[in-house]
């Protein structure tokens, strides 16, 4: 049996942009403790986790079983995470400019032809 049972799907995305599941854990380490997770982890998806209760439920759970050297990885890894996502923006907004440029020489191609074919309409009538 899995170690995980599966709820209804939240707004909150992963990072495969898709809708993260809400989970139950079924852990001895976290019984019952509801989480949001990758719905295509199985298949090789994102390991997007979040926990879904209050940060003050956290809190208390954290100085039980989580210590610091595990929250400063789990910080690590969310500071990579924003790196990593701050690089792709970049070659995102530079994959917009470039797209931005070439609709800029097509509008201007386009006005050229219908300048040409204007000049020829009124060669011919």
């Amino acid at each position: 049996m899995s170690a995980f049972s599966f709820s209804s799907p939240s707004d909150i995305l992963c990072g495969c942009l898709e809708k993260a599941q809400l989970r139950t854990s079924k852990t001895s380490q976290n019984p019952r403790k509801r989480f949001y997770g990758c719905k295509k982890w199985k298949e090789g998806g994102c390991t997007f986790f979040m926990w879904a209760e209050p940060t003050s439920q956290i809190n208390s759970e954290t100085s039980s079983g989580m210590n610091n050297q595990d929250l400063g990885c789990k910080a690590q890894e969310s500071e990579m995470k924003i790196v990593l996502l701050e690089a792709e923006l970049k070659v995102l907004k530079m994959k917009i400019s470039m797209l931005e440029d070439s609709i800029g020489k097509f509008d201007s191609q386009v006005k050229l032809m219908m300048d040409r074919m204007k000049r020829i309409h009124l060669f011919i009538v």
